[in-house]
């Protein structure tokens, strides 16, 4: 997998956990305009920090669990505390190591295309998890892949936004409405330092549209909450349970 486009997000991370805790990192859209400035203290949140969304995954979590796209470890050390199995991998080095070094025993460099060290009972990705997946023409290929990494009736725990709910959307589409499918292939770059990496995409879908695909690549799915800006946790079983 190329990672150039999270080179800047690595960097940013290694010094926040050197010390800079003001560090943060840019991220534009396509058209060059400024999306979102974020600080880094996000990615090293404890458990009382996290949203209530986050805390409900956290409880849905059960037998042995993978977590995908685990950065900096916060999850997998709040589950590791409630005493679960947990695997976390991270296709980015520095997060692995850092993970590590805050305390996950169990952390790997690895894609979660290709990683295959199961079968798992729960697999978690969070903060905008279903963003792994670029294209909306790649996500039920994906979710059958996931699919082949759970026991019978295991289940994934992963989080996305309908963004006809923000006002940045309402402002750029308004004549788009909420209502029916819809999903968003999101291009955007991230900087830090004055230095910013490749554009590169990241798929947002509304439920409906995840459910759909979900159904056709052999699972059954719902809501489990969703707030006011339009992201949602859902939660998928494996219909051979």
């Amino acid at each position: 997998m190329n990672t150039k486009h999270y080179d800047a997000h690595g960097q940013a991370l290694t010094d926040y956990f050197a010390g800079d805790t003001a560090a943060s990192i840019a991220v534009y859209g396509d058209d060059g305009g400024l999306l979102a400035d974020v600080p880094l203290s996000l990615f090293f949140r404890t458990p009382a920090e996290f949203p209530p969304m986050e805390h409900a995954a956290i409880e849905l979590c059960r037998g042995r669990v993978l977590e995908f796209g685990a950065g900096t470890g916060c999850h997998s050390l709040a589950l590791q505390e409630r005493g679960l199995d947990i695997c976390a991998i991270d296709f980015l080095p520095v997060c692995a190591d850092i993970a590590r070094r805050r305390g996950v025993r169990d952390v790997r460099v690895a894609d979660i295309y290709t990683f295959d060290d199961g079968p798992f009972d729960t697999l978690l990705s969070l903060m905008n998890g279903l963003g792994v997946v670029p294209t909306l023409s790649e996500l039920e290929p994906f979710l059958s892949m996931l699919g082949r990494r759970v026991r019978s009736n295991g289940q994934l725990l992963i989080d996305s936004v309908d963004l006809r709910k923000t006002d940045r959307f309402r402002a750029r589409y308004g004549t788009v409405d909420g209502t029916g499918p819809f999903h968003a292939e999101v291009r955007q770059q991230l900087e830090y330092k004055g230095r910013r990496g490749p554009v590169f995409s990241q798929l947002m879908a509304d439920p409906q549209t995840l459910f759909d695909h979900a159904i056709r690549a052999g699972w059954k799915g719902w809501v489990v909450e969703q707030d006011e800006t339009g992201r949602y946790l859902a939660q998928l079983v494996s219909q051979d349970g």
